[in-house]
């Protein structure tokens, strides 16, 4: 997975693909989120759920344990395959679940005739629907992240459809997964169960060769819809 991703609908749009009957909270029922493209150590929306409902969260991408901040680069990724035996992750898994809403995300690729000019893509469903990352986050509530908070996305592998651009790519949930992956009831033993039985397939997904700046990249996409 590169290091960036897109949210570029508004969270009504996100709400209503996970749950059309969820209420949306108030300030965000028609209001595009900004900056749609999202770098490491940059804030993004992210869901996740209370004994109270759910709640939307402005969190940094990017964590690490107490004692490793500063020494270390935050993770922004994990793989989905040690997420229950990573010891950094113990203050995360598995009541730290976390959704990333997203609308797609970029990969670089090189070029084999031009090493210095590798390509960009933009992976998103084929459906053109929102995606849901599955994530790990401490959050804290307030106006602003607390210096402390942070999540990371859950990787998986790719297959031959997909390994051509890049071998890792986010762990995408189906609404009913991610809704299931957000009751604060839910036993480890079934959040480990959809973390690796259930991401979307590879099939699910496409893409295509982004020619501007990422910050254009919303007009871009439109034009090539």
């Amino acid at each position: 997975m590169c290091g960036h991703f897109v949210q570029h609908e508004g969270m009504a749009a996100f709400i209503a693909a996970l749950n059309p009957k969820g209420a949306v909270p108030t300030g965000y029922q028609n209001q595009s989120l900004r900056p749609f493209n999202v770098a490491p150590a940059k804030c993004a929306q992210v869901l996740h759920g209370c004994e109270d409902g759910l709640h939307i969260d402005a969190v940094r991408w990017g964590w690490a344990p107490f004692g490793a901040r500063g020494k270390q680069p935050d993770s922004v990724q994990m793989p989905v395959e040690t997420v229950s035996t990573q010891t950094d992750l113990r203050l995360l898994w598995p009541n730290g679940r976390a959704v990333v809403p997203s609308d797609g995300w970029y990969e670089w690729v090189d070029d084999a005739q031009a090493p210095h000019t590798p390509h960009l893509y933009f992976m998103r469903l084929r459906s053109r629907q929102p995606m849901f990352f599955a994530a790990l986050a401490h959050i804290h509530r307030g106006d602003a992240p607390h210096q402390g908070g942070g999540f990371v996305i859950l990787t998986t592998a790719g297959d031959t459809r997909i390994t051509r651009i890049h071998h890792r790519r986010p762990l995408v949930l189906a609404a009913d997964h991610a809704n299931e992956w957000l009751d604060p009831m839910l036993s480890p033993q079934r959040a480990e169960e959809i973390a690796r039985h259930h991401c979307l397939p590879c099939a699910d997904f496409e893409w295509l060769q982004v020619n501007l700046a990422l910050d254009n990249t919303a007009s871009h996409l439109r034009r090539s819809a």
